[in-house]
């Protein structure tokens, strides 16, 4: 039998049930009622994890479509598809779930001898994005990198943790960032971005 709690209203509602459903899908400004924040939950992307040395990317590179970066902490980007730079060996290449199938497919004619690791960890990840004006304040609350846009500025990637949360941030613009994090703590990290943007007023999609 599942353990129960309340919510204020008298309801009743099953632990076992997504957190974040404890909180609205959109939610104005008290005061305004404007939305000062947009969270998005991506499920159009797929995700392959590429662990090759850095001589050995162009063939990858050449067949995903964006030039895979080499400089650290950053991401380059053609279309949907976006190569994210991750350490000096590894990249995650993030794009559309319908191609991934016939990309990873494809991918080791192109390698041929060529040591390296090409991983599809699509389930095992979940991809946000956070937009609006306030996004980077809110961010503030609880990330543990300086998000001042003069220091994470657009076409910047980082791994770093949010409210004790591993996660990847890719800087899509000044006001538009992508977060991805593990998919057993999307729960938890939906539930703190609403949370937090309750003061600016929110809407969430999925």
């Amino acid at each position: 039998m599942a353990h129960t709690k309340h919510k204020s209203s008298g309801q009743r509602v099953s632990r076992l049930e997504p957190q974040s459903a404890n909180w609205p899908d959109s939610l104005p400004h008290p005061q305004t009622g404007e939305y000062g924040i947009t969270i998005t939950r991506c499920h159009q992307y797929g995700l392959v994890n590429l662990r090759c040395a850095p001589e050995d990317v162009k063939p990858i590179g050449e067949l995903f479509g964006p030039v895979l970066p080499v400089q650290a902490n950053h991401f380059s980007r053609a279309g949907q598809r976006i190569a994210s730079w991750l350490g000096p060996d590894e990249t995650l290449l993030i794009l559309n779930d319908k191609d991934e199938p016939e990309f990873s497919r494809t991918a080791p004619s192109r390698m041929g001898t060529r040591f390296y690791a090409l991983t599809t960890v699509t389930d095992g990840f979940a991809i946000f994005k956070i937009d609006g004006i306030q996004t980077r304040t809110m961010l503030a609350k609880a990330i543990s990198i300086d998000l001042h846009p003069a220091q994470f500025s657009s076409g910047m990637t980082c791994q770093t943790l949010l409210s004790g949360v591993s996660v990847t941030c890719l800087c899509l613009a000044e006001n538009s960032i992508m977060m991805i994090c593990r998919t057993s703590f999307s729960d938890y990290l939906e539930s703190w971005l609403k949370d937090a943007s309750l003061e600016y007023g929110y809407q969430f999609t999925d």
